[in-house]
């Protein structure tokens, strides 16, 4: 194992990697019994593995994001480092620790993704097999655990900018581990989690919100709401509400609604008042940062979550009433892009709207079908054949919570379409009562 010492303690990259394939090549052929070495050279034959497969630490914080030409080299390394390991650990099997064991599997997760810029197709078959021999060897629940605590302390406060690998292991583990396991770790891996959040950057915080969703899906109300958790979390990530990035935008609102309304996604049926506070004031920026927004990638973002929301809240959205009406019937009239994404997603949440609120739909079904029949008249311009089907959904939900609303508006689309109004023809066409 003289090969294996000098590859430890060689620090130029290109001789490293030299030694690196020597070592492969002496591993093909080696004996078991050739292949005994003392703890200390494999423990540190497989923490120099680790460091020559990722890359290196920056003393600047790392802010942009990267490609693969980036890290020259290192996809190589990692490949001719893992299927080195995977020889090694054929042969030493029984002589396998943890201090061993450890830095090798945090290496197969820091290849597991082909898209992040240090990877390639090599190195992540090299990943896939060094994994699933260590798992078979060793006790998959501990050494993914095992490979968390390993990682911890480069995701602290100060030094989790300083390598770009690290964050991306982490979200891999925090995938990788059972819903109990993620349980019973949340108070050792919820602080990277947050960190992530809070940055500025929206690659870290997509990042960070894939992680919350973890916690949240696997950790039960109940626990979250132990030791502030829930508070906490909230917290972190409210603050997001007011970045301005699509598709943050829509996964923050899915973990929020997640976080806020846990096992109740159909209606708010809990007493829970933290919750229901939590909820309203959500839901309120939401409407806010929807209607005033200008731009038509960031409304068909925020219309996209008005729906889910109406159907958590159930009944609770009637002290939101006017406000969501408003808001739906200027998406409804407004033309926007070809695909008329606004206009559909504000039609969907306006037939969940009907759906929870049919007893008070009488109140507001003038302004509703004037609405509608507006969009009716544009769409002889702009036509679209699913925003005609949400329209039919809409007028029949309508039809049965107010039938004799609907029976005297159906009587007037009748009149119209003798007068030759554009747009009467379709909408009788598409409603249920023709």
């Amino acid at each position: 194992m003289e090969l294996a010492r000098s590859f430890v303690s060689e620090k130029c990259p290109a001789k490293k990697l030299a030694l690196l394939r020597a070592l492969r090549a002496t591993l093909e052929t080696l004996r078991p019994d050739d292949a005994k070495s003392d703890c200390g050279t494999l423990c540190a034959l497989a923490q120099s593995l680790l460091l020559s497969g990722i890359p290196k630490d920056s003393s600047d914080d790392e802010e942009g994001e990267h490609d693969k030409e980036d890290f020259p080299g290192v996809a190589e390394a990692a490949t001719d480092g893992m299927i080195c390991a995977h020889l090694l650990v054929r042969t030493i099997a029984s002589e396998m620790t943890e201090h061993f064991v450890t830095p090798l599997r945090v290496l197969c997760f820091a290849h597991s993704n082909s898209e992040l810029p240090w990877c390639s197709e090599e190195s992540v078959a090299a990943s896939s097999a060094l994994s699933s021999q260590l798992d078979s060897l060793c006790s998959a629940h501990e050494l993914r655990l095992s490979a968390l605590k390993y990682i911890l302390p480069k995701l602290a406060k100060e030094s989790w900018k300083k390598n770009p690998c690290y964050r991306h292991v982490y979200r891999a583990v925090l995938f990788d581990l059972s819903p109990n396991d993620v349980r019973d770790a949340l108070p050792i891996v919820m602080a990277p989690a947050l960190l992530l959040v809070d940055d500025y950057v929206t690659y870290n915080q997509r990042l960070g919100l894939a992680c919350v969703r973890r916690f949240v899906a696997c950790v039960p109300p109940s626990e979250l709401d132990q030791y502030g958790r829930l508070e906490v979390l909230f917290d972190a990530l409210k603050h997001l509400l007011y970045v301005k990035e699509p598709d943050v935008i829509v996964e923050l609102h899915t973990c929020l609604r997640n976080l806020i309304f846990a096992d109740y996604l159909d209606a708010l049926h809990t007493n829970d008042q933290r919750r229901r506070k939590m909820a309203g004031d959500v839901y309120c920026e939401l409407l806010t940062a929807a209607e005033v927004e200008q731009t038509f990638a960031l409304r068909k973002a925020y219309s996209s979550q008005l729906s889910a929301y109406i159907r958590c809240l159930g009944v609770d959205v009637a002290k939101y009433m006017n406000r969501t009406l408003r808001v739906l019937l200027e998406y409804m009239e407004v033309h926007d892009t070809d695909g008329q994404m606004c206009r559909r997603n504000a039609l969907v949440s306006l037939a969940e709207l009907i759906k929870q609120m049919w007893p008070r739909i009488t109140f507001h079904f003038r302004r509703i079908t004037e609405s509608i029949f507006k969009l009716a008249y544009d769409q002889c311009e702009h036509r679209n054949s699913e925003l005609w089907v949400e329209i039919g959904k809409c007028l029949d939900l309508l039809q049965q919570s107010c039938p004799k609303h609907y029976q005297r508006f159906h009587e007037d689309l009748l009149f119209l379409r003798e007068q030759n109004i554009p747009g009467i023809a379709s909408l009788l066409e598409c409603s249920c009562t023709k």
